[in-house]
């Protein structure tokens, strides 16, 4: 090594350096391999990458398709594709474990990988992933389908920073990260999910001019995906607007797509209802569920939200009995659906028993909530704000049931969750913050103490017990506002 070798700045260089020698000697042994390896240079460096790849090795139409010699097989196919595994692991560009069925690659590898292809080139191998990935997202509506996706999305959303990275504009970049968007959004990755769905709607408006038709349509799609993700980031304004916008271009260019703007006037009267609009929300519900062309063609998902949504305002203007008919409805013509999601069934569920909650009916709202539990917890990792929001209500009820210590762990236990997820501010932190406040303060009348078990650790909790208590709820201590 030459005596005046910086390791600070010319390691990685000259490793890179190194990698581009084996990649010249591959070319010469394996052209396939060395496709497969610039493949693997977008793919997420921490996971392991055989799932990913072995999707993109089973498309027929795939990129390739062509190196295994139109094969459809799965058994050839995984052997044909391991054979080139191994040959870039004698050259020590991926690492394989055996015993344990994995892949990876370096990030100094996929960075030298990816200099030493063109522009064109990773244009290239991005749209393929996009077609690819985005295929196998199709699904993402259905939960049920959540586990098999969860095998590989961590390389979705690396090539989805890559397509964002390299500016690429093709149609399937665009659809593969409008589908991404709505699958993280689900998972409660709120702001990635705007990300994605911001650049899906850039690129579709981009293509307007060259797309035709289809390009219109397209465009207003991403701009009803758009709104959704502006919603769950609590950008009601940015939402609004993009919805107006899709429901204008449906309207004027595609009126014959009214399953597609039964989505969009049912979003938008949602975030009117949830933001307490209910002037501007009831006509957009009325209009779906009167509209016979419209009912007819939205999806039994969409239907249901809207009998959802108008259950919400009518317990609002406590018509309770109203209320608990049309959201009964609407958990009855969801389940009714011959592919029924369970993210939605478990929403409407969570709706269905906060009304009966209100209208006095505590042993089948507390049915439903755990209805809407048992199908969250079957999709949804517990720490997911949904699960947190339905603890709360849940814990609430149990509160205004006398059941004290059930209902305080479920209440304290959602906020640091819910802060977590939507922040401090968000309408459902608060009023869980407000939920637990209540309880305490409650408490407190009736001479029940509630301590921190610091308090016991420390023996402060000499100071709020005396002779008036009644009894003692030990809790942990309530998480501190982040700044």
């Amino acid at each position: 090594m030459p005596a005046n070798f910086d390791h600070a700045t010319d390691y990685q260089h000259s490793v890179q350096t190194i990698c581009r020698l084996a990649f010249e000697a591959v070319q010469d042994r394996s052209p396939a391999a060395q496709t497969l390896l610039e493949f693997a240079a977008f793919l997420s460096a921490e996971s392991n990458c055989l799932p990913a790849l072995l999707l993109l090795a089973s498309r027929p139409d795939g990129p390739l398709a062509t190196h295994f010699g139109g094969v459809q097989d799965a058994a050839l196919l995984t052997a044909n594709l391991l054979g080139l595994i191994g040959t870039l692991q004698k050259y020590s560009l991926l690492n394989v474990d055996h015993d344990r069925a994995t892949v990876r690659v370096h990030r100094v590898v996929q960075l030298a990988a990816r200099d030493a292809m063109s522009l064109e080139d990773r244009h290239a191998r991005l749209v393929s992933w996009s077609t690819a990935l985005g295929f196998f997202l199709s699904g993402k509506n259905n939960s049920d389908n959540w586990g098999f996706i969860e095998w590989w999305v961590d390389h979705a959303r690396s090539v989805a920073e890559s397509l964002l990275s390299e500016g690429v504009e093709d149609a399937a970049a665009a659809e593969f990260l409008q589908r991404l968007s709505s699958y993280v959004e689900k998972r409660a990755h709120y702001q990635e999910g705007l990300r994605f769905a911001a650049r899906a709607a850039s690129i579709r408006e981009s293509n307007l001019l060259t797309s035709g038709p289809e390009g219109s349509r397209a465009y207003a799609e991403s701009l009803v995906n758009l709104g959704i993700a502006h919603l769950r980031c609590n950008e009601n304004n940015e939402a609004v607007a993009a919805l107006n916008k899709a429901i204008d271009i449906l309207k004027r260019k595609h009126p014959e797509e009214s399953s597609l703007l039964a989505a969009a006037i049912g979003n938008l009267a949602t975030i009117y209802a949830e933001s307490g609009e209910l002037d501007k929300a009831e006509p957009l519900f009325s209009q779906l569920l009167g509209d016979t062309v419209l009912r007819s063609s939205a999806a039994p998902k969409v239907v249901a939200g809207a009998l959802s949504g108008m259950a919400v305002i009518s317990s609002k203007r406590r018509d309770y009995a109203a209320a608990v008919a049309l959201a009964d409805e609407a958990v009855m013509i969801h389940e009714s659906d011959t592919d029924p999601d369970t993210f939605e069934l478990a929403t409407m569920y969570n709706n269905l028993g906060a009304i009966l909650a209100k209208d006095g009916q505590p042993d089948e709202a507390q049915a439903k909530y755990e209805r809407a539990r048992e199908l969250y917890l079957a999709i949804l990792p517990q720490t997911h704000p949904l699960i947190a929001n339905l603890e709360n209500n849940l814990g609430y009820l149990f509160y205004r049931r006398g059941l004290y210590e059930a209902a305080l762990p479920l209440i304290f236990n959602s906020i640091p969750k819910l802060a977590k997820a939507l922040g401090w501010e968000n309408p459902h932190t608060r009023q869980a913050a407000q939920n637990y406040h209540d309880c305490v303060e409650e408490l407190r009348k009736r001479n029940i103490v509630v301590l921190f078990r610091k308090d016991i650790e420390s023996g402060e909790f000499k100071k709020h017990v005396d002779d008036n208590t009644v009894g003692i709820i030990i809790i942990s201590p309530i998480p501190e506002r982040a700044s």
